[in-house]
C-alpha cells in the first residue's frame, strides 16, 4: 500500500512538472504543438490551467509561404487563448494577411500531422490545414 502511494505521488509530481512547464515553448511541446508556432523571443508568459497569455518584445510581423502564396503573419505583443491537448481555442492576437486585409486566428488543431487554422475577420473566413513539418523553426521577427 505505501508503495502505490509513493508511485501515486511520484506521478502526480510528473504531471505537475509538465503543468507548470519553463517555458512557452514547453507548454506547446506537452500539449502536441510544435515549439515553432510561437516566434523567438518570447519573453514571458502566464498559464492558469490552460488559460495562457504570451508576452513578445513587441509587435511581431513576418512572411510565410501558403498554398503558393506569400502572406504577411502579425503577432501583437501579447498573444493569448486556452491550451489543451491538440487544441488551442479563443485564440487572441495572431492574424494573417490576405490579400489586402488581416484575419484572426480563432482554433489551431492538431490533427495527425497536420495543423488546422480557423478564422474570420468581417465577412471573411478561413479554414486552413499545413503539415506540422512546416513549423520546423520558430521565426525572427522584423
Amino acid at each position: 500500500m505505501a508503495i502505490q502511494h509513493l508511485l501515486l505521488i511520484v506521478f502526480l509530481a510528473s504531471v505537475l512538472q509538465a503543468a507548470t512547464s519553463d517555458t512557452a515553448y514547453d507548454l506547446l511541446e506537452i500539449n502536441n504543438f510544435p515549439r515553432a508556432l510561437l516566434p523567438q523571443g518570447v519573453k514571458s508568459y502566464v498559464n492558469h490551467g490552460g488559460a495562457v497569455e504570451v508576452t513578445l518584445p513587441a509587435s511581431c510581423d513576418f512572411n510565410v509561404t501558403v498554398a503558393g502564396g506569400s502572406h504577411k503573419i502579425r503577432f501583437d505583443s501579447i498573444v493569448s487563448g486556452v491550451i489543451r491537448p491538440g487544441s488551442i481555442t479563443q485564440l487572441g492576437g495572431v492574424r494573417i494577411q490576405f490579400e489586402w486585409d488581416f484575419l484572426t486566428f480563432h482554433t489551431v488543431q492538431r490533427v495527425g500531422d497536420k495543423l488546422r487554422f480557423t478564422g474570420s475577420e468581417h465577412a471573411a473566413t478561413f479554414d486552413q490545414s499545413f503539415p506540422v513539418s512546416n513549423f520546423v523553426q520558430s521565426p525572427r521577427c522584423s
